[in-house]
């Protein structure tokens, strides 16, 4: 009797572990130097009156911080220049940060890293914007 309960609690054992592993292998999670490289960043200002948008080239080191002088580009074709600013983010690829030009500062509100760490997508705010909706694609994968 001992020995079938034994080999049931081993049954159960195998199939969780068979369960579990492939799903936590297949999770890399992320670290903030994921963030690190090229990015192509496109962002959308929804405010009452004013739609805009601008794209930008980002170069992220690998502590998350935003390299000063990448530029972006805005619907009416004014150049603006990043002043900085950075990318925190979480094992769970949840991003935290903000990143800086000419106008203000974007304040990550919520963002999220895809598990390839590919894509960056999220929203945010900008003083005197109701709110920022912005997309990166890496563009050069490490």
């Amino acid at each position: 009797m001992k020995t079938l309960k034994a080999l049931g609690f081993l049954g159960l054992v195998i199939v969780a572990l068979v369960t579990v592993t492939p799903t936590a292998m297949a999770f890399v999670g992320c670290v903030t130097s994921s963030v690190a490289g090229s990015w192509r960043l496109y962002e959308v200002f929804l405010e009452e009156e004013v739609r805009a948008y601008q794209h930008c080239e980002l170069e992220v080191a690998s502590d998350g911080s935003i390299v000063a002088g990448t530029q972006c580009v805005t619907a009416q074709g004014q150049t603006l220049f990043i002043t900085g600013g950075y990318f925190e983010v979480q094992s769970d690829c949840s991003v935290e940060g903000a990143f800086s030009d000419v106008y203000g500062t974007t304040e990550i509100d919520s963002a999220q890293l895809n598990y390839s760490h590919g894509t960056l997508t999220g929203v945010g705010r900008v003083p005197g914007i109701d709110s920022v909706y912005f997309s990166a694609v890496r563009r050069v994968v490490p």
